[in-house]
């Protein structure tokens, strides 16, 4: 890379780590003045409803404990179950086998950030991004948001970053087996595998797929009493959660969603001017927004993505993943931590290729999704997700328009 590349690739990692400062103290400032005028919830945190804390995990694990068996579970506490067959399995495991599995989500989750700092640093040794990294790992909003939650895309994301790490040094079987189970975990990471198909990596893709079905049916099994009757009481959770969060306007958590679906809920909300209209409409429109997301995507890749380099590949297909579905809150942010790294690479290595507005273009999108804007409120509730859900829009644009070549990644089959 030339020189000049060189430094202006240093000018725009030093504007995003100065603009995440800024955003993270600004959301800090605006939180303590609502604070301190002594308004409640959602006015006096960034975070979810402190009454809430640490919540999912918890409130899991207590579930899971009170229950003698996988059919007494659905049918007291089936509807607020949205994972797949292993994550029920892993769920039981950790409620019973320690008090609370929270800890251990909290330490799997710094552990993972601290090596892939340090990781990160290592790669990026000499580039002047240094500041960069401790900057984002302090200022983590996503991860602090999961903490937060208690939620299990804690033990998700660890994983997830492993299998790209895996995908990046061509370890394809690795990557693959761990795309499979992620997706049997939670169906959308099943975009995954396209990347697969951008490397023809065909025995892999077919590896992959036989461990999402392999640790599904395992799974099942072992939940009981047969893998139809299992998977009907998954069916039946998932239905039960689409009815309940994935229809309805909350104003707790609407704040939270940055999934397009959810600024469709937003528009409908202020459409209608109450809530009342908006869950008719919504099942209405939503296998609309579905052929329109998943058909739409499948399209773009075809005639664009599989054509770009595989950074590309990698970025668009993540932010895919917590854009385009029905729900998607803020904890699967930490997902493009991925992405940002990757691209912190492609910056010190094969800048040359774009300006400092092209840079920009892609690191101003990451300082947003990073720090948090669910202070922002109309009336009662947020819309920090809804400003997430076009900064992701605009993030995907650009994965799709300004080409990201890295030898690391394109080179070899």
């Amino acid at each position: 890379m030339s020189a000049t590349s060189a430094a202006l690739a240093k000018r725009a990692v030093r504007i995003y780590t100065w603009l995440l400062v800024i955003l993270f103290a600004l959301a800090l400032l605006v939180v303590g003045i609502q604070t301190m005028r002594g308004l409640g919830y959602p006015a006096n945190t960034f975070l979810f409803d402190p009454d809430y804390r640490f919540s999912d995990f918890a409130v899991f694990a207590s579930r899971f404990r009170s229950t003698a068996s996988a059919k007494e579970f659905f049918e007291k506490f089936g509807d607020t179950f949205n994972y797949g067959a292993p994550a029920f399995v892993a769920f039981s495991f950790l409620s019973k086998a320690m008090a609370s599995p929270w800890y251990l989500m909290l330490g799997v989750v710094a552990v993972t950030a601290a090596t892939a700092a340090l990781w990160l640093a290592r790669s990026l040794q000499g580039s002047g991004f240094f500041w960069a990294i401790p900057a984002t790992l302090l200022l983590n909003y996503p991860l602090l948001y999961t903490m937060d939650r208690g939620n299990f895309e804690g033990m998700i994301w660890p994983v997830m970053l492993l299998s790209i790490l895996l995908f990046a040094r061509k370890k394809y079987y690795w990557a693959a087996g761990c795309f499979g189970l992620i997706a049997a975990t939670k169906f959308f990471p099943a975009i995954l595998f396209l990347l697969l198909v951008r490397k023809q990596r065909w025995k892999e893709l077919i590896f992959g797929i036989l461990t999402f079905a392999g640790s599904t049916y395992g799974s099942l099994c072992w939940i009981g009493p047969n893998p139809l009757a299992a998977q009907q009481h998954i069916s039946n959770a998932m239905a039960s959660f689409k009815e309940w969060y994935t229809l309805y306007w909350d104003y707790k958590e609407i704040g939270f969603d940055h999934s397009l679906f959810a600024v469709w809920k937003q528009i409908l909300r202020q459409w209608f001017g109450n809530t009342d209209d908006v869950p008719d409409v919504l099942t209405k429109t939503v296998n609309a927004y579905a052929a329109l997301t998943g058909g739409g995507f499948l399209l773009l890749y075809w005639f664009r993505l599989r054509k770009l380099p595989v950074l590309n590949c990698v970025m668009a297909c993540l932010v895919a993943m917590v854009t385009f579905p029905y729900v998607s809150y803020d904890y699967t942010l930490s997902h493009l931590y991925i992405a940002w790294g990757l691209f912190l690479i492609f910056l010190a290595r094969g800048a040359a290729c774009l300006t400092l507005r092209q840079m920009l273009l892609f690191l101003v999108p990451f300082a947003v999704i990073f720090t948090p804007q669910s202070y922002l409120l109309w009336e009662d509730f947020g819309f920090g997700g809804q400003v997430k859900a076009v900064v992701l829009l605009c993030l995907f644009l650009c994965a799709l328009r300004f080409p990201l070549p890295l030898p690391q990644l394109d080179e070899g089959y």
